[in-house]
């Protein structure tokens, strides 16, 4: 009895890994897929590949805009292509395993990251002419 209860709770923890596994992959399709040292190799050149996963970049983008979990306009602040591909090189230098998709992923992270850190600091602003033009409070 002991040895059934052993395997069924060993059986649950495995099964409740195994989904939580899963829950964290994505399906990622076309350009997305690529490695990190192949977007690098292929950075290079200037041929239709270079085209199409900028284009698979900025369309990540764009569906997170629109998509996200609490859509915001636009999520990249208004940096431009050169600005976001440079990023991901330098993420993709450092990550070379990695795939188009994660590298992405962590741009929006990073864009999230600063876009935070700047209405923190325009809260702290506003809080500060505030005070400021209160009459009667020093």
């Amino acid at each position: 009895m002991e040895s059934r209860r052993t395997a069924l709770v060993a059986a649950s923890l495995l099964w409740a890994l195994t989904a939580q596994t899963a829950a964290q992959e994505r399906a990622v399709l076309g350009q997305g897929n690529i490695s990190c040292d192949s977007w690098l190799e292929n950075r290079k050149g200037d041929d239709a590949q270079v085209s199409a996963r900028t284009a698979w970049i900025l369309g990540y983008i764009t569906a997170f805009n629109r998509y996200g979990s609490r859509p915001q306009g636009d999520v990249s602040g208004g940096k431009d292509t050169e600005e976001m591909a440079a990023w991901i090189d330098g993420y993709c230098r450092r990550h070379p395993a990695d795939n188009l998709y994660r590298a992405s992923a962590a741009l929006i992270d990073d864009f999230e990251t600063a876009n935070r850190a700047l209405i923190v600091a325009f809260q702290e602003l506003r809080k500060g002419s505030s005070a400021a033009a209160a009459p009667g409070r020093f």
